[in-house]
């Protein structure tokens, strides 16, 4: 049973909710609907690896270990990082194109 909810987890709930993460944050920052997806495709894999790495076994010790009415106190303290890194993957994401563009400028000029 513990197998089963991991796996939903890593392989339905988290896809789902990277997807939502990159759409939101796109659109807070005003991006168009086609700036969103291209980040979203540029990024969606890195950030779906570096979940499955963090979250298959922070998800088995919750519901392996955890008492129920103390994993969503152990998944929020877990989240804050999670969404750390996140932030830093997209930041890191948007610089190293900056970069790019600011070179393919430069180099046509």
């Amino acid at each position: 049973m513990v197998a089963c909810k991991v796996l939903a987890d890593g392989f339905i709930t988290n896809p789902i909710l990277l997807h939502a993460y990159f759409g939101t944050i796109g659109v807070l920052e005003g991006r168009t609907p086609q700036e969103i997806l291209s980040l979203t495709k540029e990024q969606f894999h890195q950030a779906w690896g570096l979940a499955l790495v963090l979250w298959t076994p922070v998800q088995f010790l919750n519901f392996y270990f955890v008492p129920v009415h103390f994993q969503a106190a152990f998944v929020s303290a877990v989240n804050v990082g999670w969404k750390a890194a996140l932030s830093i993957l997209y930041s890191f994401s948007l610089e190293t194109s900056g970069r790019q563009e600011a070179q393919a400028a430069e180099a046509a000029s």
